[in-house]
């Protein structure tokens, strides 16, 4: 498209979320220097928490943690980039509140508690995610086992009546290292349903009404990501300018007043 005038108060660069993430240095250090001369914004505006928040804000601590086998990122409230060995499984998991407007309310956290051992870890979370549409408080607890299992709980609260789009844990997983594979969706009567994360970009939504999602690698390794409560559905992040899939929940019911 056409360059337009970005300034910090006008938010989120979509498009370049995911560059500014990027586990390649090289390519998150670059985006800034690459991005601002054609979205017309100076340099010194075109920073990652910018980009990445749509507002300056201090660098969240970064913690690499194990789970027996699967190692990840957790940063933020958020668990990125879960891998074993070379193989990413599981790009990013996280809890999300979304306005009326779409717009992801950022949490502003009272509280990140992190117990580490050699091969598991629990995380306390507590947080409020608020905007002027929305305000909504939350705790959750990570924990991840010896066996490989990850469990992300979080129960909340809204603190005013507003209209979420969405409330919710998701999962993304990432392109580059999924296109092409097969998986199978399980929905709660328990039918199976299979499926393929596309190589081209999908316009139409890639699943809905499941509550699990599992597939497994080429050498073997199955890798399952479940709602206890609650249905996800899945969309290609590419049509937002992310190199993602993304598994979205809602731990609403089907009325958008909260």
């Amino acid at each position: 498209g056409q360059p337009h005038a970005v300034t910090e108060k006008d938010g989120v660069v979509a498009d370049f979320r995911e560059y500014m993430a990027d586990r390649d240095r090289l390519v998150a250090d670059a985006a800034p220097d690459a991005i601002a001369p054609n979205v017309k914004v100076p340099p010194m505006t075109v920073n990652a928490s910018t980009l990445l928040y749509g507002a300056p804000r201090e660098p969240a601590a970064v913690q690499w943690l194990r789970a027996g086998p699967v190692q990840m990122k957790f940063q933020g409230g958020e668990l990125r980039y879960l891998h074993i060995g070379d193989r990413e499984i599981v790009r990013r998991i996280y809890f999300a509140v979304r306005d009326e407007h779409g717009d992801t309310v950022m949490p502003h956290f009272r509280e990140i508690a992190v117990q580490t051992a050699a091969d598991a870890f629990s995380i306390r979370l507590a947080a409020t995610c608020g905007n002027d549409a929305a305000e909504f408080s939350w705790t959750g607890m990570i924990t991840g086992s010896a066996e490989g299992k990850v469990t992300f709980n979080v129960s909340g609260q809204a603190e005013r009546d507003f209209h979420p789009m969405r409330i919710g844990l998701s999962a993304l997983y990432g392109v580059e290292a999924l296109a092409g594979q097969t998986y199978e969706i399980i929905d709660d009567a328990g039918k199976v349903k299979q499926g393929e994360f596309p190589r081209l970009v999908s316009a139409k939504p890639l699943a809905e009404s499941f509550r699990t999602l599992r597939y497994s690698t080429p050498d073997g390794m199955q890798v399952n990501v479940a709602l206890r409560d609650g249905e996800f559905g899945m969309e290609d992040q590419r049509n937002y300018g992310e190199g993602s899939y993304e598994a979205f929940s809602s731990m609403l019911p089907k009325s958008t007043e909260v």
